[in-house]
Parts: C-alpha cells; sequence; structure tokens
C-alpha cells in the first residue's frame, strides 16, 4: 500500500515488487558461458554454491551411504535437503525462461 499523509485520501493499492540482487538496480547477473538450459541451471546454482561447495555436499551424501549413524548426519542431510530444494527451484526458473 502506498503510504497515506495527513490529510490525504488513503491511495488505491497497487503492485509492486522488490528485486534483491547485488547489482545497484537491485538485479542479479548470473554467469552463463551460453543460453543452452544446462548453462543456466549451472550459472544459478553457483550464485549460491561454489563447485568446491556443491562437492563437498556430495561428499557428505557418500560418507551418510557408508556410515549412516555419523555424528553429522543430521546436518549432512540438512543440507543435501537445502542444496536439492535450491536446484529445483533454479531448474523451474530455467525451464520457466525458456519456455
Amino acid at each position: 500500500m502506498p503510504e497515506v499523509r495527513d490529510g490525504e485520501e488513503a491511495p488505491e493499492p497497487v503492485t509492486g515488487y522488490a528485486y534483491t540482487g547485488t547489482e545497484p538496480d537491485g538485479g542479479t547477473l548470473i554467469a552463463s558461458g551460453d543460453m543452452s538450459r544446462d548453462s543456466l541451471i549451472n550459472g544459478i546454482i553457483r550464485s549460491r554454491y561454489s563447485q568446491t561447495e556443491e562437492d563437498a555436499i556430495k561428499t557428505h551424501q557418500i560418507e551418510l551411504f557408508k556410515n549412516p549413524d555419523i555424528a553429522k548426519a543430521g546436518d549432512y542431510e540438512a543440507e543435501w535437503e537445502a542444496f536439492n530444494a535450491f536446484r529445483t527451484e533454479a531448474i523451474a526458473t530455467v525451464d520457466r525462461w525458456l519456455e
């Protein structure tokens, strides 16, 4: 809702958007080698997870398969779920862009 000032009538509601990216206008740049689906998905994933971080998350999953009772099992499961949720959203976003 727009702000109401003293003595003024309440204005009509308007739809607004907030951009929270790192660019001055609130946008986000995505590093992508080309406009292919895989490259765009990878660019979005890299905006949050480096390749090293992704590799560590996957390595933790291998450790869990080998020994599900390790002390950090809960942490490893949570990080895998967070990574997969972000990856799924990245895929859905790129698919919407390419429709």
